[in-house]
């Protein structure tokens, strides 16, 4: 916020908008942001227990409420989502640290992102302040 003597109620009004618009798309970006880190740490703990599904039956997600009845045989690798659509096999332990990665790179966003939201809710307060002095 600019450091202005004094602003018009106007001013005051648009600058109060635009926090709070900025305020509740950072809102929804957290909270997408949280749903993303909790499905990695899901999938996490799923590489985790593979060893456990080694020849018996599953249901295997495959998108858009539908599973697949599979049996799961030995398992060497797993496919990973990289970005842009593109998939690659990777080893567990390798999937393993891209997952943690990805946990990791978005929980710092996520952390960041809820800085940036304190900060806003400061000048949203500060400019509320200076509306009432204003309207007296």
């Amino acid at each position: 916020m600019e450091h202005k003597e004094e602003y018009t109620m106007e001013e005051l009004q648009y600058m109060l908008q635009v926090y709070q618009d900025r305020y509740r798309a950072l809102s929804e970006e957290i909270k997408e942001t949280a749903a993303f880190v909790d499905a990695m740490r899901n999938a996490e703990k799923a590489l985790e227990n593979l060893e456990s599904l080694e020849n018996k039956n599953a249901l295997i997600n495959v998108g858009g409420g539908l599973y697949l009845n599979a049996k799961v045989e030995k398992l060497q690798s797993v496919a990973v989502e990289i970005g842009a659509g593109l998939i690659v096999e990777k080893g567990k332990e390798e999937a393993a640290e891209s997952l943690k990665g990805k946990i990791e790179k978005h929980t710092e966003l996520m952390n960041k992102m809820l800085s940036e939201t304190k900060q806003i809710e400061e000048t949203i307060y500060n400019l509320s302040i200076q509306m009432r002095k204003t309207e007296e």
